[in-house]
C-alpha cells in the first residue's frame, strides 16, 4: 500500500496514475518521442509546400499529385505508429488501450481481470544507451491462455516498478487474494 500512495511523484513525469473506489488507470503522459502534431497540421503543411512548389517550378500537376499523396500517405502511417498506453483494472476487467497522434483510441486488449496473473518489469537490452537502461511492462496470463503482452516501452526503471507493483496488488485484491 505505500507505493500507492507515491502516486503523486509520478503525476509530473511521464506516467498519469489515478485510483479510486472503481480501480487504478495508468496512462502514458506526454512521451518525449511521440510528436504532438495534429493530423491537420500535417495537411496544411503538405498543402503549403505543394503551393509553393507549384508556383516555382510550375511542375505538372498530376507528377505534384502523385507527390502529395505519398507524402500524406507516409505521414499518417509515421504518426499512428507512435502510440500512447492506457492501462485500466477496474472491478472485474482488465484493459489495455492505445491512443495514437490523431487522438484515436483502440482497445487492444479487454479481458476479466481473472485471466491476469501478474506484470512485471522487464529491462529492454541496452543499445549504445549512455542516458541508462530503459524497461517495458509484460502483462501475464493465467495458464498462459494468451502471450505475453509488453506495454509502456522506453520508460525508467522507477516508473516500470511503481506500474508493476501498484498493478500487481490491485489485480491480487480484485482477484480475492490482496490486502
Amino acid at each position: 500500500k505505500s507505493n500507492v500512495n507515491r502516486a503523486s511523484d509520478f503525476n509530473h513525469g511521464i506516467l498519469s496514475f489515478s485510483k479510486d473506489s472503481l480501480g487504478i488507470t495508468f496512462e502514458r503522459k506526454n512521451d518525449p518521442n511521440m510528436p504532438e502534431m495534429g493530423g491537420h497540421n500535417i495537411v496544411i503543411i503538405i498543402l503549403a509546400i505543394i503551393f509553393i512548389v507549384d508556383l516555382w517550378n510550375s511542375v505538372d500537376l498530376g507528377a505534384l499529385l502523385i507527390i502529395a499523396l505519398v507524402i500524406v500517405g507516409a505521414a499518417v502511417a509515421w504518426f499512428s505508429q507512435r502510440r500512447k498506453h492506457t492501462m485500466r483494472i477496474s472491478n472485474s476487467s482488465f484493459e489495455i488501450l492505445k491512443k495514437n497522434t490523431f487522438g484515436v483510441v483502440s482497445k487492444d486488449l479487454s479481458c476479466d481481470i481473472s485471466e491476469v496473473d501478474y506484470v512485471y518489469a522487464f529491462e529492454k537490452a541496452p543499445e549504445h544507451n549512455k542516458e541508462g537502461s530503459k524497461f517495458f511492462i509484460n502483462i501475464v496470463f493465467k495458464n498462459s491462455s494468451r502471450p505475453i503482452m509488453s506495454v509502456f516501452e522506453n520508460i525508467d526503471v522507477a516508473t516500470a516498478e511503481f506500474i508493476s507493483d501498484n498493478a500487481n496488488i490491485e489485480i491480487e485484491s480484485r482477484n480475492g487474494f490482496g490486502l
